[in-house]
């Protein structure tokens, strides 16, 4: 009797030993799923949407600024590189963008907001891109940071034996400059000197200047003088939820259209001598334009109260009052 008691007492406390075991082992594979569902990345879409105020700017459609001036969209393009998600603890993640081999390489990623119709026939082309796509670790998320332009690695090349979304010649200038990082371009009917109407264009193309190589068309070996590659933060931004506006508004108000250096085409074409129709220009879009460098800093972080250097023409899109202008 005494044996069969010991046996069972033993067979008991063998029991629960084996419970613990499997108990801590259940545990030990739940903290497993934990860091990876911790480590997995998440699909995201970062969408972009651009307007004067509350319009959404088509090709087709006039707009107005500084309150009289009637425009139409004749190009608007931009190179997005290195984007960054702040999560609700602080730390920048990188949000790796997809290679869909047509707006992207997965480093870069062209938005083109032009459809080639109307007054953006000329230079062109049929489809749009007005998103971000890619992955970034599981979270949540408070803000975003990305520049605008193209990564010198990718910047002086061929452009005729380029993938996408380098293949675009009009894009590009020569491989000693290479890429326009933006081609922004209005058009509005004016009246010439004999009283008759034709079309008066405004343009800004963005890119590096200063750089040198043997000539035009080799491709040099260091960076530029002036980069000329802005970064911008916006702040309280849910990729989840939430979308951007780029605000020509924010770009152009109180900026005179029609003050140009003699000699040079209309606008901003980022060389040195357009100091004039450049440097507010500049300043606008988070550039200093004596010395190519970007005017972002450590204060753009994820707070409200960011300097508007910040944040450029660029504005998180309220849902309350910018979902009609994302949709018209």
């Amino acid at each position: 009797m005494f044996s069969l008691k010991n046996e069972l007492n033993q067979n008991r406390c063998l029991g629960i030993v084996a419970l613990i075991i499997m108990s801590l082992a259940l545990c030990s594979a739940c903290d497993s799923l934990e860091d990876n569902d911790e480590n997995t990345p998440q699909d995201l879409s970062i969408t972009f949407h651009l307007s004067q105020q509350d319009q959404q700017l088509s090709c087709s459609e006039p707009f107005t600024l500084h309150s009289d001036q009637e425009f139409y969209l004749k190009d608007f393009r931009l190179y997005i590189h290195d984007v960054e998600l702040m999560s609700t603890t602080g730390e920048w993640q990188q949000f790796i963008m997809t290679n869909d081999e047509e707006w992207s390489d997965g480093t870069t990623t062209l938005l083109d907001f032009e459809d080639a119709s109307l007054n953006c026939e000329e230079s062109g082309t049929l489809f749009m891109n007005h998103t971000l796509n890619g992955q970034a670790p599981s979270g949540d998320y408070q803000a975003i940071r990305f520049k605008v332009g193209v990564p010198f690695t990718s910047n002086h090349q061929d452009v005729t034996q380029a993938s996408a979304p380098f293949n675009q010649s009009s894009m590009f200038w020569v491989w000693q400059r290479g890429y326009k990082f933006a081609r922004f371009e209005l058009t509005q009917t004016v009246l010439d000197e004999n009283n008759n109407e034709t079309q008066s264009s405004w343009l800004f193309h963005l890119g590096s200047v200063g750089c040198m190589s043997e000539a035009a068309t080799i491709a040099p070996t260091e960076a530029c003088n002036k980069v000329n590659i802005p970064q911008f933060t916006i702040a309280q931004f849910d990729p989840k939820q939430d979308e951007i506006l780029l605000d020509l508004n924010l770009l152009l108000s109180e900026i005179d259209l029609s003050e140009n250096t003699a000699e040079t085409p209309l606008g901003c074409m980022s060389m040195p001598a357009e100091q004039l129709e450049c440097s507010q220009l500049f300043s606008r879009f988070g550039l200093d334009f004596e010395s190519g460098e970007a005017l972002s800093d450590d204060a753009c972080d994820a707070s409200e109260n960011q300097a508007e250097y910040c944040s450029g023409p660029f504005r998180l899109m309220t849902h309350e009052h910018d979902d009609h202008a994302a949709h018209e």
